[in-house]
Formats: structure tokens, sequence, C-alpha cells
């Protein structure tokens, strides 16, 4: 690569990251704020808790653009380093991480996903994003609904 390639590319990581911190900060302030339905929404991730609908089988990424692939390594490498509400930093930031990533994929219809399961010490809760059939890491959980929510909330 030669050095003036080199620095655009530098630069255009650089640009990503700066975008995606920029992005986190307004995340995390719409979620402090407002509903979650509301936010998603706003992002242009529509939360999808409406059917009992099986996770997708496939988990492979469609294939990103340039753009895209850059925009999202931006975003996981700024919830890596962010302060998750539990304390230790990169862990429980998969919301955050999923509107962020889903808001920059906003042009390809993604919509939000919760989940939920049981790991032997309580319910484990999990947000991720679908795309076009694909999935970006729901595995083990199960997708919830309106349904499966009410009971969820009612301890039943």
């Amino acid at each position: 690569m030669t050095g003036a390639r080199r620095l655009r590319f530098e630069l255009s990581e650089s640009f990503a990251t700066l975008g995606a911190v920029v992005l986190a900060v307004r995340v995390e302030v719409l979620i402090r704020c407002r509903p979650l339905p509301q936010v998603a929404s706003r992002l242009g991730v529509p939360l999808d808790i409406g059917a009992d609908r099986p996770l997708p089988a496939g988990r492979a990424s469609p294939a990103w653009s340039a753009k895209e692939a850059r925009q999202l390594e931006a975003v996981s490498r700024v919830m890596r380093r962010w302060p998750s509400p539990g304390g230790a930093r990169g862990t429980g930031t998969c919301l955050r991480e999923s509107l962020s990533g889903g808001h920059y994929l906003r042009r390809r219809g993604p919509v939000l996903r919760i989940g939920a399961k049981n790991d032997g010490a309580g319910t484990v809760f999990h947000a991720w994003i679908e795309v076009s059939g694909t999935h970006s890491g729901g595995e083990g959980f199960a997708p919830m609904s309106t349904t499966s929510a009410r009971s969820e909330v009612a301890g039943d």
C-alpha cells in the first residue's frame, strides 16, 4: 500500500470511528430518555416483537458495501470500549451496538430483535438485528414476542 493510499485508509477509519462515537452518544441519550420502540423507530431499526417467529437459519452477513463494513467495524470498536450499564467495558452493550449498527444499515430494512434465555442463574436478555433473513448473533436466545414479553414480566 502506498503512503498516500495508506493515509487515506487511516483517515477513513478515523472518520468512521468518530462517526460511531457520535452515534453511540446519540443512542445512549435516546435510550435513557425515550421508550425503546420510539428509539428504535427513530434510528431506522424498528423493534420486532410482534409475532412468534423463530430465529432465521442464516447467520452469515449479507455482502456489505465497503462503507457499511467500515461503519459496522467502527461501531464494534467503539462498543468494545463503551461503559456498559453493568459496569464492565464492552459487556452488556448489545442493545446499543444493535441500534447503532442497524442505523448504519437502515437502507437495507433491518429490524431489532430481543431475545431471552435461562442460563441457570436467571434470565439473560440479548439484542440483535436481522437483515434480509440473516441475524447478527441471536443464537441460543428465544426471540421475544408480545406474548412472551408479557409472560416474562408477569413471571410465568
